[in-house]
């Protein structure tokens, strides 16, 4: 894999900042490509049996519908049971694993919830060896160094982050147009990835559509709708997604989605 600067450690500039806005959602180069690339690689040799989440989406997944009601999975998977499902072992990376899938992948890669839940969510999930699984998930240093780097630039604390990963020549859509119930910074860290939000009411008009590069984000506020993907893509695609506390407060965050739950007739994945 590509090895990462100045000795594994991502840095930026002490006085580059981040400004997550409803004004500027689009951040073009916000983040170094090089680093991006690296840390991509990094992750693609994360083995399943390590991570605390793992979906394999269903390739009839569209990127222009609204979020169907029961989102289509092949398979999910958390931690130990990841090595058996699907063909995998023990030894299945993130890479092996997408190669193999008919649709995108997402794993869950880092979370900040307390390590004594991380155990006690590993042993219930039916991972092998709970105590060598206390971390819910495998959260490299350069990883760390990457998420404290987001944090420092946007002054903003994150409570989870995850991977969509896709292959080249196949969908790429995983949940369609949906809302969230946290604010989302979203960063391409390789391959090519289209990606549109518009406004907080279904069918409002679309105010960003971009394809993304290696480097560039996008902040997607809570219940704004948004979609990533399309029909096919040209290379392979490796998108971050972390999840930040909503600016407008739990509370309203929470409402508003279990009311697009029930407009919808039930729910929609996060």
């Amino acid at each position: 894999r590509e090895p990462l600067p100045d000795g594994g450690k991502i840095d930026f500039a002490p006085d580059t900042m981040l400004v997550l806005d409803v004004a500027a959602l689009w951040l073009p180069a916000a983040l170094p490509a090089p680093v991006c690339a690296a840390l991509s690689s990094r992750l693609y040799d994360l083995e399943l049996s390590h991570l605390s989440l793992v979906k394999a989406f269903h390739p009839s997944g569209s990127a222009e519908s609204l979020a169907p009601v029961a989102t289509g999975l092949d398979w999910v998977c958390q931690y130990g049971a990841c090595a058996k499902i699907a063909g995998h072992t023990a030894a299945t990376t993130l890479h092996s694993a997408v190669v193999a899938s008919r649709g995108p992948l997402s794993a869950r890669v880092a979370s900040s919830a307390h390590a004594t839940d991380q155990k006690a969510a590993a042993a219930s999930s039916g991972a092998d060896d709970a105590t060598s699984t206390a971390l819910p998930v495998l959260r490299p240093d350069e990883l760390h160094s990457f998420l404290a780097s987001l944090h420092a630039m946007t002054g903003r604390s994150w409570r989870d982050a995850d991977v969509y990963l896709t292959k080249a020549s196949s969908p790429s859509a995983s949940l369609g147009w949906h809302i969230d119930d946290v604010d989302v910074l979203l960063v391409l860290l390789s391959g090519t990835k289209r990606f549109r939000v518009a406004g907080t009411t279904a069918g409002s008009e679309v105010i960003v559509d971009q394809e993304m590069g290696p480097g560039d984000a996008i902040y997607v506020p809570a219940l704004s709708f948004h979609t990533g993907g399309c029909d096919s893509m040209s290379d392979d695609s490796m998108l971050l997604s972390v999840a930040m506390s909503p600016c407008i407060g739990d509370e309203a965050a929470g409402q508003g989605v279990r009311a697009w739950r029930a407009a919808r007739g039930g729910a929609v994945a996060p």
